[in-house]
């Protein structure tokens, strides 16, 4: 129906029941923020409800202030029709944009002080109740929620279709899923109580008193019952201690998968547990070959009220991000049995409590099955790293059938790093010593792996031994960034020409005066290759500046003065002068791309103030030293420049 037919309805009145009823509301004491309680009435809101001749719900309501003062029509109307509803201001006789449940209460502005801290009751009679029940079909009690939900399924009952038939494919979650999270799920630990002599914990996932000697404080150890890694922990030290955690849930359903992601809470007290809990907020639905179908999150549905599974949003908005969770593996025998995935040991790779997204895992096994064979041969950290995109997966041979094969490793390299969880960076380094032919030990690449970033030491280990580099390393070096700072070092040498072959060169007594010196003398050779670049360009710098006619840039006024450069070494100078990067403009200078002049003092005309960009008939920047915003005066004289200078240029200036 149209708005003009739905206005020119009977509205309805009170009821002597809703009369009655707001009369003997007896109300509460409301509960305030650091304030004292204030009284509020159990009912604000009364509803009264019937349907028309035509398929159309009214919905009248009035305010408990209107009914104490004897007003006979209702604050607003609301009309169902159509698959949505009208909301009529009967004070303004205005149609409301406004959900129903952000309606303002009072008559213009005039709200009671108890409105901010009552429930916001509802009274309603129950015959009425049923008419608008019959009419909403939903379920739903309370008339605001029915009404909105109403509107909602009318509205999007297509996509809510849809995905209510992939919610009914969802299992339901394993018996044991929740006992599982408090044992494996969550950190666990060991509670002990401090003394001399402790000699008795208390293991929080097994359950059991077990024996323990000379605990340390938030160490790390196994428990001797379960074999569980635990955390050891003093009663009174501890506390209080809140844990939370991510867990996941990989399911069979008729149509392929589900992927089930949960937040976990555990909290303990004085080394008891206490409570905790689990909810569910990310679903992914598969197919039978492990495509994707759907990401959902249980939210807020669009703007209605309703908290329920939608389809996941991303991008700024975005209300649930999934992380890296410990995936449950009880099922995962069962549940990929006969799939894809029954020979990917993602069971055995569960097992291990890694925090991992099981898509990534599943992708990887796609591009070879070689990630099942390194689970089983218990290259964990690797297949880990390699999943998360770590750049692992770059140095793989996934399409091989051995562990070896697909390391990349011989035979008698493949021995040091089996047994051992390597990293991916400790592989990377045994490759290195392979590619040269170093004999290694396991101890000193996972030593390298740890203190040094990306740093090849093999090329130089060739020209010494393993052990002694090691020792010098271990011995001469007492960081992180000194063991870098070395790598540098020796790195610069071989640049420069020296003899690594020199004990005196490769093991400096002094290594950190040595590397400053190096790289002074780099410098320098660096700047005298650099000068003979420039000087090669000089001739193709003359012709362009010739042909640009960018030599009638130059000009006086007051103090100042604008020169060109001489030469492209002149710009290199003006950069080390300046300690900015007018230096990288030398080539697109000598191309014609751009024009750089100088701004002197008259007074000292070879010394550098302010350097200047000019760009297709615009100057582009100006900067003085550690790239300093020019003052008034500069700016002064730029603005003559460009009157003079610019003014009759622009857009020829290029094609001169």
């Amino acid at each position: 129906m149209k708005k003009n037919e739905l206005r020119k309805l009977p509205e309805m009145k009170p009821t002597k029941s809703m009369i009655r009823a707001m009369e003997e509301d007896k109300g509460y004491m409301a509960e305030r923020y650091q304030a004292p309680p204030i009284w509020a009435p159990k009912y604000i809101w009364f509803y009264r409800a019937k349907k028309t001749k035509k398929d159309v719900m009214e919905l009248d309501i009035f305010t408990r202030e209107m009914l104490k003062e004897g007003e006979e029509y209702p604050r607003y109307r609301i009309f169902l029709h159509d698959g949505k509803y009208d909301t009529l201001d009967n004070i303004t006789d205005k149609w409301r944009t406004s959900i129903i449940e952000k309606l303002e209460y009072a008559n213009y502005g005039n709200i009671p002080p108890y409105y901010r801290y009552c429930d916001q009751g509802i009274w309603m009679s129950e015959k009425e109740q049923e008419i608008l029940q019959k009419f909403v079909k939903n379920g739903i009690g309370d008339p605001m929620e029915a009404v909105q939900a109403w509107e909602n399924y009318k509205k999007h009952r297509i996509e809510l279709d849809k995905i209510n038939a992939e919610m009914r494919l969802v299992p339901e979650i394993p018996k044991d899923f929740g006992e599982w999270i408090k044992t494996d799920g969550l950190p666990q630990y060991i509670f002990y109580d401090a003394g001399r002599n402790v000699k008795e914990g208390y293991c929080t996932a097994c359950k059991h008193t077990v024996q323990i000697q000379k605990p340390r404080y938030n160490s790390e150890t196994t428990c001797p019952h379960c074999k569980r890694k635990v955390t050891y922990k003093s009663r009174k030290k501890a506390g209080n201690i809140v844990d939370w955690g991510y867990v996941g849930l990989l399911q069979k359903t008729k149509e392929g998968f589900v992927y089930r992601y949960f937040k976990a809470k555990q909290k303990y007290r004085n080394g008891e547990r206490e409570e905790g809990g689990y909810w569910e907020v990310i679903r992914q639905t598969y197919d039978r070959n492990f495509r994707e179908r759907n990401e959902f999150e249980f939210a807020r549905y669009k703007q209605t009220p309703s908290v329920r599974w939608c389809y996941k949003t991303y991008g700024w908005n975005e209300r649930v991000t999934e992380q890296k969770a410990i995936l449950y593996w009880r099922n995962l025998k069962q549940a990929t049995k006969g799939t894809p995935l029954q020979y990917s040991a993602i069971e055995l790779f569960a097992r291990q409590k890694i925090r991992f997204y099981p898509e990534n895992y599943i992708k990887e096994y796609g591009r070879g099955k070689g990630i099942e064979q390194l689970v089983k041969c218990e290259f964990y950290k690797i297949v880990e790293e390699s999943i998360d995109c770590y750049g692992t997966t770059e140095i793989l041979e996934l399409d091989e059938k051995t562990a070896p094969k697909i390391l990349g490793l011989k035979k008698q390299y493949y021995k040091m790093l089996a047994g051992t969880d390597p990293s991916g960076r400790e592989l990377e380094i045994t490759k290195e010593f392979q590619l040269l032919g170093i004999q290694r030990t396991r101890h000193n690449a996972a030593y390298l792996s740890e203190h040094v970033y990306r740093r090849n030491f093999a090329i130089y280990i060739r020209h010494t031994t393993e052990h002694k580099m090691m020792r010098y390393i271990k011995e001469h070096l007492k960081s992180k960034e000194e063991i870098r700072e070395y790598h540098d070092y020796l790195q610069m040498a071989a640049g420069l020409g020296y003899d690594l072959n020199d004990e005196y060169i490769l093991y400096p007594k002094d290594m950190k005066q040595r590397h400053d010196q190096y790289v002074e003398e780099r410098n320098e050779r660096d700047l005298k290759i650099k000068k003979m670049e420039d000087a090669e360009k000089e001739e193709a710098y003359r012709k362009t500046v010739k042909k640009r006619k960018w030599k009638n840039y130059e000009m006086e006024s007051g103090e100042l003065l604008l020169r060109l450069p001489d030469a492209p070494a002149d710009i290199r100078e003006e950069g080390n002068r300046q300690h900015h990067c007018v230096a990288t403009y030398i080539d697109r200078m000598v191309k014609g791309e751009t024009c750089i002049v100088f701004i002197r003092k008259k007074e000292n005309p070879e010394e550098s103030f302010y350097t200047m960009e000019v760009r297709e008939g615009n100057v582009v920047q100006v900067r003085g030293k550690y790239n300093r915003e020019p003052p008034e005066e500069v700016k002064r004289f730029v603005e003559e420049f460009k009157r003079k200078k610019l003014r009759y240029r622009k857009g020829w200036q290029d094609n001169v």
